[in-house]
């Protein structure tokens, strides 16, 4: 059985040991997989990016599937600077547009 984890709020130091602990858990309980949706996290810092890095590489190692579907552009942003957008198995590469994006103009506002 695939399982699907919502996560939201923020991705932290201070978080990441649930997330493990709940991935780790599903996987002992008979869970064939697990899909992260982080299309409701706020906030992820390095060592939340590092925790999906370790558990995509957990689950396959013990030949669970392990898929993310992405979160905002800011989440995506972070694992982008990390260098590891194109090597975990995003579902979608196309970020959720939640939360504040910033634009930029190449034309000149005229009057």
């Amino acid at each position: 059985r695939m399982h699907t984890l919502v996560l939201t709020g923020e991705l932290d130091s201070a978080s990441t040991h649930t997330l493990v602990t709940a991935i780790a858990h599903l996987c002992r309980d008979g869970a064939t997989g697990i899909t992260l949706d982080l299309g409701n996290l706020n906030y992820i810092d390095p060592t939340g990016v590092a925790a999906v890095l370790f558990m995509g590489r957990w689950c396959q190692k013990r030949g669970y599937d392990f898929a993310l579907i992405p979160g905002s552009w800011l989440i995506q942003r972070s694992f982008e600077l990390a260098g590891l957008i194109d090597r975990l198995p995003f579902e979608d590469t196309t970020p959720m547009p939640l939360g504040p994006h910033p634009t930029w103009s190449s034309e000149r506002e005229r009057s």
